[in-house]
This record gives structure tokens, C-alpha cells and sequence, in this order.
């Protein structure tokens, strides 16, 4: 079981079988945000809670967290702005700051059957586009430049997507032997042993943590990131509860202990997470009742909520670790929005024209050609 942090990844894994716990970095990792990591935790807690037994889980509660600021932002309603305040709170620069090791943006995507009730007053780049086509392409596009690559493939539904990107990336302090990787017995969490590629080093200077709950450690990376990898022994739930208190007891050195020989799998995971039930557990009632509306990008129109998920992949291997998470959230109007009836008017047999021009002054019009057409061709 791992956890990744400097505001990124906090990713959950099946239960592993570390023989020890080692870590790169001899000083205490710097004080994060309180509101920003108790968010996070509260976020992957609950998305950790309704995973399959059995399952790996990937999830950047960064790229979510964005995704609340960013509907926060352009939210309309104090019921909606105070069902967000708790994870948006302290938390709105997260959509223009600049991290070390993680590339992030985000889009707004407004359907162009809505172009006529756009408010172009939107906080964030808002993107007129026709709906699944363009987009599909504006939402490929947008993760080729944050995360170099195309990691959810599906178009955007509804009527308005909001999308968060997160692109963590970064190279060990000190990498991997890649000789020493072999594979080597691990039990899954349903229980069964299997041989997987493993890495293994002597860290003599390194810090890890072994207690009858857990084994832990922390490996730097090149701009001081830590990738935290946390192995329960039996209780997974109940150290995804206290991983608050887990992580920043080994952050002051608390129980650590120095010269520690360290095993853990290579892994390249990928998964896609429904959040619908977790915005509900969250209690997010605006996003379902259909009182949610985005008076700065479409004015006076009430959405719901269509789908919202998160499509996230980690790779650890000899020389760094890399996350990518793609959030969208899709929504869709409450009710249809009066449209006036098209009338077709076709001139398709025999029709007059009559052109009327102005004088100067634009007292009097004058009738200054007119004409009848039988036959177009003629």
C-alpha cells in the first residue's frame, strides 16, 4: 500500500509484503496546508471506501480538489458555495499555482446548442464546441498538453464538462539498482502469492517506520517531492483513516528508525472511478437537485449533474515515479431550455424580390428593384 503527497497523489493500493522501510530524505519534508491535506485525505478516504476488495486504486485528490475550486468559482448559490467550502477553502490559488514536480490545468467545455445563452464571463477558459466531435478533440488536446499523452478517450456528455488535469513526474534523488530487480513473492490482498518484479536497495542513511499497525517509508525525489509507501499489516481502512497522523508523525522523525534494506514492487497501474458516489457521500445536494447554476458562463439556467469521474495512472519503477489524473465532471440542463420553433422557408418555385434602399438623410425608403423569378436558370 503506497501514498503519494506533495499535493498530488495519496494513492491506495492492495495490502503488500515489505520486508523492511527506507527512505532517501534526512530532513523532515515540509509543512503542507492543513485545509489542503485534510481535504485530501477526507477525498481519497472516501473513494478508498468503495473500491472492491481485491482492486488496485489510483487517485489524485489534487486533480479533484482542483475540480471543486474550479466548480466553485463558477458556481452561482450560497448552497452550493457552502457545500464546497470545506474543500475549497484556503484552496483557491490551487488552479494557479505552480508546483515543483506537477504540471496541472484545467477547461470548461459549453456545448454550442448553449452558445446563445453564453455569458463569456467565466473564471477559467470556457470553449464553444459541438457535442460529442469537437469535444472529444478539445478534451484530447487539453490532456496531450498537460499530460503528454491521451489517458481517457471517452467524449464529454451533457451540456457543460468541466475538466482538471494533474501530471506529477519526478526522477528518484537516488534511483534504483536495476539489478537488483528480480522477481519476488507477493500475497494480494485477496490472499494469494504471486511473483512480481521487484525492486530492492540498502539505503544505510535511510529513514523507515515499522510498527505492528504498518511499515513505512519515504523516498525523495529530484525538486523534493516524497513518495510515501505504507504498508498495513491487516487493516488497511483503519490506516487510510489515520493517514493524516501517520504521515506527519514520520515527518518529525517520530518511532523512525535509519539503515534499512527496502523491497517494493514496479507497478503501472491505470484505472477509471465513477466520483458520482462519492460527490453524494460528500453531500454535494446542489449537484443532484437541480439548484446548481452557472450565471457567469450561461446565465439563468439550472444544471444537474450527469457524470463525473476520474480516469488516473502510476507508474513506480528503478528511476521515478509519474502519476497522471484526468477529473471530468459533466452536466446537463435540469430542463430543456425554450427554444423558438424553426420555421423553414424555402424558395423552392416561383418567388418575388423587392429591394428597398434609404436616402441619405434615412427619412425615405425607396423601392429600388424588384423582381419575380420563374425560372431560376432562365
Amino acid at each position: 500500500m503506497f501514498s503519494m503527497t506533495h499535493k498530488l497523489l495519496r494513492s491506495i493500493v492492495a495490502a503488500c509484503t515489505f520486508i523492511a522501510a527506507a527512505s532517501f530524505a534526512a530532513q523532515p519534508v515540509q509543512a503542507y496546508a492543513s485545509l489542503s491535506d485534510d481535504g485530501a485525505y477526507t477525498l481519497t478516504e472516501n473513494v478508498f471506501s468503495q473500491r472492491a476488495k481485491g482492486e488496485n486504486l489510483v487517485f489524485s485528490p489534487y486533480s479533484l480538489q482542483q475540480m471543486l475550486v474550479l466548480i466553485n468559482k463558477n458556481a452561482s448559490g450560497t448552497d452550493v458555495r457552502g457545500e464546497l467550502l470545506p474543500y475549497t477553502a484556503g484552496n483557491r490559488r490551487m488552479l494557479t499555482e505552480e508546483l515543483a514536480s506537477t504540471d496541472s490545468g484545467s477547461l470548461i467545455l459549453l456545448d454550442k446548442s448553449m452558445a446563445a445563452f453564453h455569458e463569456g464571463k467565466a473564471n477559467q477558459d470556457v470553449r464553444v464546441v459541438s457535442y460529442p466531435g469537437e469535444a472529444l478533440q478539445a478534451k484530447l488536446d487539453f490532456q496531450k498538453e498537460i499530460l503528454g499523452s491521451v489517458i481517457d478517450e471517452a467524449a464529454p456528455q451533457g451540456h457543460l464538462t468541466f475538466l482538471t488535469a494533474a501530471h506529477y513526474f519526478a526522477k528518484w534523488r537516488t534511483p534504483f539498482d536495476e539489478s537488483l530487480t528480480q522477481d519476488r513473492a507477493f500475497t494480494t490482498e485477496t490472499g494469494d502469492t504471486i511473483q512480481v518484479p521487484t525492486m530492492a536497495k540498502h539505503f544505510e542513511n535511510g529513514t523507515g517506520k515499522i510498527t505492528k499497525d504498518y511499515s513505512m517509508t519515504a523516498i525523495s525525489g529530484e525538486k523534493g517531492s516524497q513518495v510515501y509507501f505504507i504498508c498495513p499489516n491487516g487493516n488497511p481502512e483503519g490506516i487510510m483513516k489515520n493517514m493524516d497522523s501517520i504521515i506527519a508523525d514520520f515527518d518529525q522523525h517520530e518511532g523512525t528508525v535509519r539503515n534499512v534494506y527496502f523491497e517494493v514492487p514496479k507497478i503501472s497501474l491505470k484505472n477509471k472511478i465513477d466520483l458520482v458516489p462519492t460527490l453524494h457521500a460528500l453531500g454535494f445536494k446542489s449537484f443532484f437537485d437541480g439548484s446548481l447554476y452557472f450565471n457567469a458562463i450561461t446565465g439563468d439556467i439550472p444544471y444537474t449533474l450527469d457524470s463525473a469521474t476520474q480516469t488516473a495512472t502510476l507508474d513506480v519503477n528503478e528511476n521515478y515515479a509519474e502519476g497522471k489524473a484526468l477529473t471530468e465532471v459533466n452536466f446537463r440542463l435540469t430542463a430543456l431550455v425554450p427554444v423558438d420553433e424553426v420555421h423553414n422557408i424555402i424558395m423552392n418555385k416561383p418567388y418575388f424580390i423587392v429591394i428597398k434602399d434609404k436616402n441619405k438623410t434615412g427619412t425615405t425608403d425607396r423601392i429600388v428593384f424588384m423582381a419575380w423569378v420563374a425560372n431560376p436558370k432562365a
